[in-house]
C-alpha cells in the first residue's frame, strides 16, 4: 500500500476513535444524568469503545504487537500480578469490585495507547475541535442550572436525585453535562488550556478567543473553587509566557486578555448578580471555616505519612463504584491515600511517581517558557496542576480528561507527521507561535 493509501486508512481509523472517546467524555455525564436506566451502561461505554476500537485495529493489522509501547506489558504485568496477590487475601473484596478497580486504574491509558501507536497532530487536532466546540454547550447549561431551583429536571443527579452541591441563596453548583461538580471543573481545565493554544494559532484564533470567553464565563458562574484555581495557573502560565516571548502580538494578547476578563466579570455582575454574590459567598465562608493553603498542601503530601500495608485493602475497595458494588471498607476521596490504602505498597510507589512527575512538569513548564511551544507548555501545566490538585480516577469522568490531557501533551511533544509517535527535541526558531 503507497503511503498516501496508508495516512487516508489511519485517518479513517483513529481520528472517529478520538472524537468518539473525547465525544463520550463529555456527554457521557448527561446520559447517566436524564436517561433512565442508562447510568450503568455510560459508566463503562467509554472504556469499552476504547478496548472494541483497540481490538478491530489489531484485526485490521493495523496494530503490530512489536509496535506496543514497552510501558504497556509492563503495567499490565504489575496490575494483573497484584490484582491476583490481593484476590487471594482473607480480607479481599469481592471478586466484582477488584474488576472495577483494575478498570479505573487502566482505564485511563486506553487513549494514550492508541494516540502513542497511531496519533499524529491530526488526531491532537480532533480531541481539540471536541472540548473547543463544547465549550459554549457547558455556559449555556451552566447559565440554566444556576438558574433553576435544585430540584429541576436539568439540575438532576444521577439516580434522579436532586442536586445537593448548594451555595448560599439556593444557588447550586453546576455540573453541565457531567454528573458531578468536579467533572465540570476537570472539563474547563483541559478546555481552557487549548482554547489559550487555539489563541496563538492562525486560523484558530476567533473559536479560540470564543472558547476563553466561554470558559472563564463558566468558571465564574459554576460555583467551584476548584475551577477558578486551575483557570488561575493557567492564566498565570499563558500571560507570563506572552510578557517573555517578546513576539509581535504579545503586548497585544496580554491586554486582550485583562480585557476579556474584566468585561466578562462586568456582565456576569450586570446579569446574574445573586449567581456571583452566591459564588463570592462560599469563597468567604470556606476562608473562614478552613485554611485554603494548608488544605492544598496536604491534598500533595498527606499521604507521606501513612504507613502502609504490604497489598493494601484490594483494588476498588476505597472507592463510590467498589462501596457500592459490596466493598465495606470507607471511601476515601484523596487520590493518593486511597491508592496507599487500596495497593498498599504498590500504591505508596505510584503516588511518589505521581507527585514526582507533577514536579517535573512545574519545573519544565518555567523552565521552557521562553523555548517551547505554547500549546506544549500549556498543556503541562494543566498536567501538572491536575496531578498535584485534583483527582486522575476517583470517579469515570476524572479518568476520561486525565485520558486527554495526557494523550494532547504526548502528542504535542512527539513527531507530529509520524503514525507511530517517537518523542523528539524540537527546534526553538519560532517556537512561540
Amino acid at each position: 500500500m503507497s503511503d498516501g493509501a496508508l495516512q487516508t486508512a489511519h485517518g479513517r481509523t483513529v481520528g472517529p476513535i478520538v472524537v468518539g472517546y473525547a465525544a463520550l467524555w463529555i456527554i457521557e455525564g448527561a446520559f447517566r444524568k436524564w436517561v433512565p436506566g442508562s447510568s450503568l451502561l455510560f459508566y463503562v461505554a467509554r472504556d469499552g469503545f476504547a478496548v472494541l476500537s483497540i481490538v478491530w485495529m489489531a484485526a485490521g493489522r493495523r496494530t503490530a504487537i512489536r509496535a506496543l509501547p514497552w510501558w504497556s506489558a509492563a503495567v499490565l504485568l504489575v496490575a494483573g500480578g497484584w490484582l491476583a496477590l490481593q484476590s487471594i487475601q482473607p480480607s479481599a473484596p469481592p471478586p466484582l469490585v477488584l474488576l472495577f478497580g483494575l478498570r479505573s486504574y487502566l482505564a485511563p491509558l486506553l487513549l494514550l495507547a492508541i494516540c502513542w501507536l497511531h496519533g499524529t497532530r491530526r488526531e491532537l487536532d480532533r480531541i481539540a475541535l471536541v472540548l473547543i466546540a463544547a465549550a459554549p454547550l457547558q455556559l449555556v447549561l451552566t447559565v440554566l442550572q444556576v438558574l433553576a431551583s435544585p430540584s429541576a429536571f436539568i439540575n438532576r443527579q444521577v439516580g434522579g436525585a436532586p442536586n445537593i452541591f448548594v451555595n448560599s441563596g439556593g444557588v447550586v453548583r453546576a455540573t453541565g453535562t457531567f454528573s458531578a461538580p468536579s467533572g465540570l471543573t476537570i472539563y474547563l481545565l483541559v478546555a481552557l488550556a487549548v482554547a489559550l493554544s487555539w489563541t496563538l494559532t492562525p486560523g484558530r484564533r476567533a473559536a479560540g478567543w470564543t472558547a476563553v470567553t466561554c470558559a472563564l464565563a463558566t468558571t465564574a458562574l459554576s460555583g467551584a473553587r476548584g475551577a477558578v484555581l486551575n483557570a488561575a495557573l493557567l492564566l498565570a502560565v499563558y500571560l507570563l509566557q506572552q510578557t517573555l516571548s517578546g513576539l509581535p502580538g504579545s503586548v497585544r494578547r496580554v491586554a486582550g486578555l485583562a480585557a476579556l476578563l474584566m468585561i466578562a466579570l462586568a456582565v456576569i455582575q450586570i446579569a446574574l448578580p445573586e449567581v456571583l454574590t452566591s459564588f463570592v459567598t462560599r469563597f468567604d465562608q470556606a476562608s473562614e471555616s478552613e485554611d485554603s493553603s494548608s488544605r492544598l498542601f496536604d491534598q500533595v503530601t498527606l499521604y507521606l505519612g501513612e504507613l502502609p500495608t504490604m497489598l493494601g485493602d484490594g483494588m476498588g475497595a476505597r472507592s463510590n463504584a467498589g462501596i457500592a458494588l459490596g466493598s465495606t471498607a470507607g471511601w476515601i476521596e484523596n487520590d493518593s491515600l486511597r491508592w496507599v490504602a487500596e495497593l498498599g505498597a504498590v500504591g505508596y510507589l505510584l503516588s511518589l511517581l505521581r507527585t514526582a512527575a507533577a514536579a517535573l512538569l512545574t519545573v519544565l513548564t518555567f523552565a521552557r517558557l521562553r523555548s517551547a511551544p505554547s500549546e506544549s507548555t500549556l498543556f503541562r501545566a494543566a498536567l501538572a496542576t491536575l496531578l498535584l490538585l485534583s483527582s486522575v480516577n476517583g470517579t469515570p469522568t476524572n479518568e476520561g480528561a486525565f485520558a486527554v490531557l495526557l494523550s494532547l501533551l504526548v502528542l504535542s511533544v512527539t513527531d507530529r507527521d509520524s503514525p507511530a509517535p517517537r518523542i523528539t527535541v524540537r527546534s526553538t526558531e519560532g517556537a512561540l507561535r
